[in-house]
């Protein structure tokens, strides 16, 4: 009984580490190709929807939108001329025609001044606009 037992660790670590490699790697090039597939398929969803997004803008800026309901503004297509008087672009415009005369040729921080409210800061916003080629 009053033997002492001594174990002898294995100094010689190479096997171990061929052991856990083989059994990590195949997990861990799993999760690569599952977190690339997952990012191609979000990159690919939000591009779908940005697509769908865009053609709904280019084709509410087409068609003639007027808002029955006096709280909102009247949103029609404009059209935006170069000093050639050639088109350029058309647009949903973001005030009615009497304010619009009223702040034509005005700077953004003046819209408040001369109308008393201010929505926007532009007549007709870049994301509204399609422009012609």
């Amino acid at each position: 009984m009053g033997k002492n037992i001594k174990l002898k660790w294995n100094t010689n670590n190479k096997g171990s580490y061929i052991v856990e490699t083989t059994i990590c790697l195949p997990f861990y090039l799993i999760a690569l190709l599952v977190l690339t597939t997952i990012i191609l398929m979000y990159s690919t969803c939000e591009n779908v929807v940005f697509s769908v997004c865009d053609e709904m803008r280019l084709v509410a800026i087409e068609s003639r939108e007027i808002k029955i309901n006096p709280v909102f503004p009247i949103k029609v297509k404009e059209r935006i001329y170069d000093e050639n008087h050639n088109e350029v672009a058309r647009g949903l415009v973001n005030y009615d025609h009497k304010s619009l005369q009223k702040i034509m040729g005005l700077n953004s921080e003046y819209i408040y001044q001369k109308l008393g409210y201010k929505d926007y800061d532009e007549v007709v916003h870049i994301n509204n606009m399609m422009i012609k080629e």
